[in-house]
């Protein structure tokens, strides 16, 4: 399942919650050098190493990167981005997101030569290595925000077939409306349209 754009290029995945652990796990076993970055004190960090994954603090595992997969809850990601990811990305790297809301709300700042992009996995991580595992495919949506040097939506294409998504279920949108949409689904539909219904 390597993909030929990852080729030769190592992923840092940022985070080792639901989705982090999945996409993680799926990168490697496609046969992607993939290395998780996560705080020192993270309660995680066993999990993650149980597994044979390289660990790392952010920073390490970040500078080590070509790629970098943000993972972690929207809330945190400002402060993350800003103390441990941003002034460590190699010139040409490139960050990724899982959801659109640090970048569509204007949460991140990032050097101009760094290609920003999304690869938006349509379900928990559970689903995602379990549809991996099983070679179903799934959907996901994929995006590029900042662009330096014009190929930072293959990229995202090649991290989302890395993951396990379905080939032809990969739909290109933009942050704003993958961050909107979502919000939409979860707060209006699930948590108040579905109820009242």
């Amino acid at each position: 399942m390597a993909n030929h754009t990852l080729e030769n290029k190592r992923v840092a995945v940022i985070g080792f919650g639901s989705q982090g652990r999945a996409q993680a796990l799926n990168l490697r076993d496609s046969g992607t050098d993939v290395i998780v970055g996560l705080r020192p004190d993270s309660t995680s960090r066993a999990d993650a190493q149980a597994t044979g994954l390289a660990v790392a603090d952010i920073p390490d595992a970040v500078a080590a990167a070509d790629v970098v997969m943000s993972l972690i809850s929207d809330d945190r990601q400002r402060d993350v981005i800003a103390d441990s990811i941003a002034g460590h990305l190699k010139p040409g790297a490139y960050l990724g997101f899982g959801h659109g809301y640090a970048v569509r709300f204007g949460d991140i700042s990032v050097p101009g030569g760094v290609g920003i992009f999304l690869a938006a996995p349509r379900g928990p991580g559970r689903l995602i290595r379990r549809q991996y595992q099983q070679r179903q495919g799934f959907v996901c949506s994929i995006a590029a925000g900042q662009d330096p040097s014009g190929d930072t939506l293959q990229t995202a294409r090649a991290y989302a077939l890395a993951i396990g998504a379905a080939p032809t279920a990969i739909f290109e949108t933009t942050f704003q409306q993958e961050c909107e949409a979502d919000l939409f689904g979860e707060q209006a539909v699930l948590c108040g349209g579905l109820v009242e219904l």
